[in-house]
């Protein structure tokens, strides 16, 4: 089953329904604009890599920290 949802549509602060595509977000982007700019797949590093774009996930930042200090916690 598929879900498909207008992110066009938004609710204004009074609750009314708008055209969100109109609507400006971040440093002057449309949000049509920012949201086509989003990374569709989030691919997490497992290790601390040197130059890379990823986000890492916490139990590599834990294990970084771990080998850094040279401890077992």
């Amino acid at each position: 089953m598929a879900l498909t949802i207008n992110t066009n549509i938004k609710n204004d602060a009074d609750g009314y329904l708008i055209d969100a595509s109109s609507v400006k977000v971040g440093e002057g982007l449309m949000l049509d604009e920012a949201l086509a700019e989003k990374q569709d797949t989030l691919t997490l590093d497992a290790v601390p890599t040197e130059g890379s774009t990823n986000p890492i996930t916490s139990g590599a930042v834990y294990a970084a920290i771990n080998d850094a200090i040279g401890g077992s916690y």
